[in-house]
């Protein structure tokens, strides 16, 4: 394939674009990288500024931000973003929330045969261009590789690393995620504004996901393992890493590995895991607020106007959590993630990958992910990383292209290490 670039970052000057263009920059230092690449967005100058600002926070000021250049692209505008995608290998997208501006991105990925990574933790858009465009990035030969941030390569890469860490049948898994920091912290108010759509769509979700589940994994989707977890909605968990409070995790985590976990039995026939995952509530002071803040979601969420005002007032109704300007630097550098498996399955190995055993799992195992800011600094490495898989190892991905999860694309690929390489950990704790 040969183009002008590389890869280019779009949406370098949004919240998180600034982390990625980092990231970037720091990886082409350290690894000393030949590498051409751009990066685009709508407004020149702010992505003139963004990617000083990205200069200076890799402390490479000696780096002449006049060698990038800067691609305009509006995402309502098709034929400004093909002129951008038909120049690259891969473009890496970072423009949220997806479900308004993501899909021309595809589209012109699509039409210009161009490879995809994004930062989307949105369930709806994930599952709506797997089921509209897997056949089409299958015949041109594109892989299409959304969820590559910490929604939800920690998850969906950690199932995989504990599958090939456990010695016989691995049949269930549950994840448990928690967050530290030193201090107050914050978060960009375009994730609010994403789980906001996102719970007023739900409805929408449960229909295409049943069309998905039907047309790509076909009578798979319908298998269950004899012994599932059991669902629960609350309770207390004394573990590794912490104790607290568990409530389900909102995030993608579940939709991600549910179907990495379909299609890697049709292409690899590895048993499909059952799955959870929760998020872990260190005090019951914080476990209120979550009730709280649940209440208001039940109260708004119906309403047009309920929802306008949640977007318009976005720390007002999280009391601060979620905000416009987004963390500090000192508060994405004091933050950081822990995120626990824990497995179940059979000391016994058999050859039919779903058979149905007459006694339950007779063996545990617990791994985990750890790293810094999962939403910015942690999330940056892993787009980066990823769109560096489809570069330069491709012949380790599925053997035809498509649309498919990071621990579908990923499989085979040596992201772990590479991941490893900046600032992650994947580690067996029993």
């Amino acid at each position: 394939m040969q183009r002008d670039y590389d890869l280019i970052v779009y949406g370098s000057s949004g919240f998180t674009g600034v982390y990625v263009v980092r990231e970037l920059l720091e990886c082409i230092r350290d690894q000393k990288l030949s590498m051409k690449w751009a990066i685009g967005g709508r407004e020149p100058n702010k992505m003139r500024k963004c990617l000083e600002r990205s200069i200076a926070d890799a402390k490479m000021e000696q780096f002449n931000a006049d060698s990038v250049q800067m691609i305009v692209a509006d995402a309502s505008d098709l034929e400004s973003l093909k002129s951008m995608t038909r120049r690259t290998k891969v473009l890496i997208n970072c423009v949220g929330p997806f479900r308004y501006s993501g899909h021309n991105v595809v589209s012109a990925c699509i039409e210009t045969n161009t490879n995809y990574v994004d930062i989307c933790g949105e369930p709806q858009f994930l599952e709506e261009i797997q089921l509209k465009h897997f056949e089409e990035a299958r015949d041109k030969n594109i892989y299409l590789v959304p969820s590559c941030g910490f929604d939800s390569i920690p998850c969906d890469i950690g199932v995989n690393f504990l599958k090939n860490r456990f010695d016989g049948v691995l049949d269930s898994v549950q994840s448990f995620l928690f967050v530290e920091s030193q201090g107050k912290t914050s978060v960009n108010a375009t994730t609010f504004d994403c789980i906001v759509d996102g719970y007023a769509n739900a409805d929408k979700l449960k229909s295409m996901r049943k069309q998905l589940f039907n047309q790509l994994f076909g009578g798979i989707s319908k298998f269950r393992t004899k012994y599932p977890l059991k669902k629960k909605s609350l309770f207390k968990y004394i573990g590794p890493i912490a104790n607290g409070y568990c409530v389900p995790f909102p995030g993608s985590d579940r939709s991600v590995v549910r179907r990495t976990q379909m299609h890697n039995y049709l292409l690899y026939k590895e048993r499909p895991v059952d799955f959870d995952a929760f998020i872990i509530v260190p005090s019951l002071l914080l476990l209120l607020y979550l009730f709280l803040a649940m209440l208001i979601f039940i109260v708004f969420i119906p309403f047009k106007c309920g929802r306008k005002l949640m977007h318009l007032f976005p720390e007002l109704f999280t009391l601060g959590v979620f905000k416009r300007s987004g963390p500090t630097r000192e508060e994405v550098d004091a933050c950081s993630f822990k995120m626990v498996f824990k497995g179940q399955g059979w000391v016994e190995n058999f050859e039919d990958p779903l058979k149905q055993l007459d006694h339950p799992p007779n063996k545990r195992i617990y791994g985990c992910v750890s790293g810094g800011n999962p939403g910015y600094t942690v999330t940056a490495a892993l787009v980066i990383q990823s769109a560096f898989a489809i570069l330069n190892e491709s012949e380790k991905m599925p053997s035809t292209g498509g649309v498919y999860t990071p621990g579908t694309a990923f499989r085979n690929t040596n992201l772990i290490a590479n991941i490893e390489k900046r600032g992650l950990k994947f580690e067996v704790l029993e």
